[in-house]
């Protein structure tokens, strides 16, 4: 008997899960470009002209855009632009790769990059040529054709095959494999599909929890990650199977049904229903390219010795143990470990008190009489009360008691399910909707991680890599500078994100060079009201993300409360961007930083170095030179008169001050400075009047001759 959820039971499943139909269209295009009709066009490098006025609904997701493009104002033909949504993270990382394809059944990539928008904002783009035609389905439910064996071959399963063959030997999943991605070349009556584009949002972020394997269509498709050719395999033996078949089994269901039908049922059995027959010719390849086990799915390398004619062995999935008797929880009865494990976290204190009371513990092991499993489910509870069970202990037990009974499945923590490679996804989501973003910081110090990659050790991954990774991560949330926190573990996971600090968000900046650029663009269109600040958070820790040469050494300083450090530093790193990326003249952020250094300049004592200083600067900031102005700021010369002139000011200070205290001392009291102020001149007079008078004496008793 399979889990039976109760008819009032909602569908629990991340609200994220919903892009794949549309449901929540709204949130998800808030951030894309909306352009006006009177300014429409888009440039890319001055070469491309996209039409914003004219999308492609062909090409159009819930999540990104599609736009006629040319290389001409008045020639928009020959081409598509599809724009990224700024929610989501584009597949840069195999974009050069993917260049490299040459198959005639996938989009050919002419150019990507960040397209100038109407007013100077920026969006990543891809460009294809403009050649794949009308998409053959508008919907991913109820497919079920009857086609032939030959007829879903030679049109469906050749050329999607020879797509993967070039993409795998590039290192390159498609991860968009579905039935609304496929078109039909311009053909009326098509005899060979062609795959729709890939790169301009995660892997796997569209597909319907249809074409993803149990344990990928259990995370949030945001989390589910870059994935492998084996699931690209995967999504194409459903499209098999839904071009095959003469009805469709999960007409009408639910996420939640059709990953539970695929549980008890195994992929085939839920995609093809046990009374359906299939024309011969193509069972063997459907069922190993639906094995449910990855290890037992069929290779890229089998499908083509088995189209070569060898005869491969088909493993049959491996059905999952059912309980000898239910657990009931959230209104449901659950037979299957893996499908328990997946609801655990919807009802955190019911779920709390069947493993205190032991219900599961009793369940595992007397109905499911498994011991491995057992073992995992006491070690999760052990090392969740190592910290005690106070506040947090629910956010800490049940995720690993979900590792414990499915421990292949994505991490589940409080309304999150990921995997690990697609953390950095997820949390650009986080930051994007600005909201979640506790969460991963309470994941990653949990411990959850540790745990679940203790628990699959013998898994085929490199642990050591996810070790260091996290323990990096754990070092940035305790550094309390500037280049430390949540947002440089978002860069650091995630290094294809753009830069997200709220002064450059909406110009898709990439690297460091085109930081500079955008804030030139800024600095122009927003003259005498520039912000006071310039280098944020987010631009700090995306910076030394990029390239750490060029602000480490400033850290401290741009970490600073004192004014002038805080400024000092943003030059120092500013001028430094501009020197090694080669960038030419940028005036307006010149002038705009100058308009902030009077707490530097000021740091200099002469009044008269301040006035030569200013005006050097007026002279220097229209060039554009940042490293000028750098050089007049922190000039040697100047920095050594200043200091040298105010050492002697100081000493001649000291003097003055020392005579003051003695006139003051005298105002004090003037009667007794005035009466030893007069003994001392009367001592002084009738000295030298008892001189004058004693040489007179020896005169006249000379006679008037004084003897030499």
């Amino acid at each position: 008997m399979a889990d039976t959820p109760s008819s009032d039971t909602p569908n629990t499943l991340s609200d994220s899960r919903s892009l794949q139909d549309g449901e929540k269209d709204g949130a998800v295009t808030q951030n894309k470009p909306s352009p006006k009709a009177g300014d429409n066009i888009a440039k890319f490098q001055n070469r491309y002209f996209i039409d914003l006025s004219h999308e492609l609904p062909q090409y159009s997701t819930t999540t990104v855009k599609a736009y006629t493009t040319g290389t001409a104002q008045n020639n928009m033909k020959g081409y598509f632009t599809i724009l990224c949504n700024p929610r989501f993270t584009p597949r840069t990382n195999v974009t050069k790769s993917y260049m490299e394809v040459g198959s005639s059944s996938l989009p050919k990539l002419v150019a990507f990059g960040r397209a100038i928008l109407p007013g100077g904002k920026a969006c990543f783009c891809y460009i294809y040529e403009d050649n794949l035609g009308q998409r053959i389905y508008n919907s991913d439910n109820d497919i079920a054709k009857g086609w032939k064996a030959e007829r879903t071959l030679e049109t469906l399963v050749l050329p999607i095959l020879h797509c993967l063959k070039e993409l795998q030997q590039r290192d390159v999943t498609h991860g968009n494999i579905r039935a609304t991605n496929l078109y039909n070349r311009e053909q009326t009556k098509f005899d060979k599909v062609m795959l729709g584009e890939c790169l301009s949002t995660p892997a796997s972020l569209n597909q319907s929890t249809i074409y993803e394997p149990v344990e990928r269509a259990m995370a949030d498709p945001v989390g589910r990650g870059e994935g492998t050719v084996k699931d690209d395999l995967y999504a194409l033996g459903v499209l098999i199977a839904m071009h095959m078949r003469n009805f469709d089994p999960l007409r009408g269901k639910t996420d939640e049904e059709i990953i539970s039908a695929k549980v008890v049922n195994g992929s085939y059995g839920a995609l093809v229903g046990s009374s359906d027959r299939l024309s011969s010719g193509l069972t063997d390849l459907l069922r190993g390219l639906l094995t449910d086990n990855e290890k037992g799915r069929w290779s890229l390398d089998d499908v083509f010795e088995w189209l070569d004619g060898r005869r491969l062995t088909v493993n049959q999935s491996v059905k999952l143990k059912k309980a000898a008797r239910a657990i009931k929880f959230d209104n449901t009865n659950f037979f299957y470990a893996k499908t328990f494990a997946h609801r655990l976290l919807q009802k955190p204190q019911e779920a709390v008190t069947i493993i205190e009371n032991n219900e599961l513990h009793h369940w595992v092991e007397r109905s499911l009489s498994n011991n491995e499993m057992l073992a995992r489910l006491e070690l999760a509870i052990s090392s969740a009360k190592e910290t005690g069970t106070g506040v947090g202990y629910s956010d800490r037990l049940l995720p690993r008691v979900s590792i414990a009974l499915d421990p292949v499945a994505p991490i589940r923590f409080k309304s999150m399910s990921l995997h690990l490679n697609a953390i950095g996804n997820a949390m650009a989501d986080a930051f994007a909707q600005k909201s979640g973003l506790s969460n991963f910081i309470d994941l990653f110090n949990g411990g959850i991680v540790y745990f679940w990659i203790s628990i699959c050790a013998d898994l085929n991954m490199d642990v050591n890599l996810y070790v260091q990774q996290f323990d990096k991560i754990k070092g940035y949330l305790r550094q309390k500078d500037i280049t430390g926190g949540i947002e440089r573990c978002l860069y650091f996971l995630n290094p294809s994100i753009h830069c997200l600090s709220p002064l450059v968000s909406e110009y898709f900046v990439t690297d460091p060079k085109n930081y500079l650029l955008s804030l030139e663009t800024i600095a122009d269109q927003n003259t005498g009201k520039w912000p006071s600040r310039i280098i944020d958070k987010h631009a700090a820790c995306f910076l030394v993300s990029r390239d750490s040469r060029l602000i480490e050494p400033y850290v401290y300083d741009l970490s600073s409360d004192v004014d002038y450090r805080y400024i000092l530093a943003n030059l120092n790193i500013m001028a430094g961007i501009q020197k090694f990326s080669d960038i030419g003249p940028l005036p307006k952020l010149t002038e705009w930083v100058c308009s902030l250094l009077d707490p530097i300049i000021e740091r200099y004592h002469d009044k008269d170095i301040q006035k030569a200083i200013r005006r050097d600067i007026d002279k220097k900031k229209g060039n554009g030179n940042l490293n000028e102005i750098l050089r007049i700021i922190e000039s040697p010369d100047r920095i050594k008169k200043d200091q040298t002139e105010y050492r002697r000011a100081i000493v001649k200070f000291r003097e003055l001050d020392h005579e003051a205290i003695k006139l003051k001392r005298t105002l004090e009291k003037p009667k007794y400075y005035s009466e030893r102020t007069g003994r001392e001149w009367a001592a002084t007079i009738s000295g030298v009047v008892s001189a004058l008078i004693i040489l007179g004496f020896i005169m006249v008793h000379f006679g008037g001759e004084v003897p030499l």
